[in-house]
């Protein structure tokens, strides 16, 4: 049974759900994705 992850990210000290993922790779995607829209030039990334 593949490990199911919670992708979240906090925004105005708000703890926002992205989704669940069992790939580490498209989990970190996500987080990036989130990461540009509401953090812009301030994010800190997995990928550039």
């Amino acid at each position: 049974m593949p490990k199911i992850e919670v992708v979240k990210i906090v925004v105005n000290r708000k703890s926002l759900h992205l989704s669940y993922f069992t790939d580490e790779t498209e989990e970190a995607k996500a987080y990036d994705r989130a990461a540009r829209k509401y953090h812009g030039q301030f994010a800190v990334l997995n990928f550039k």
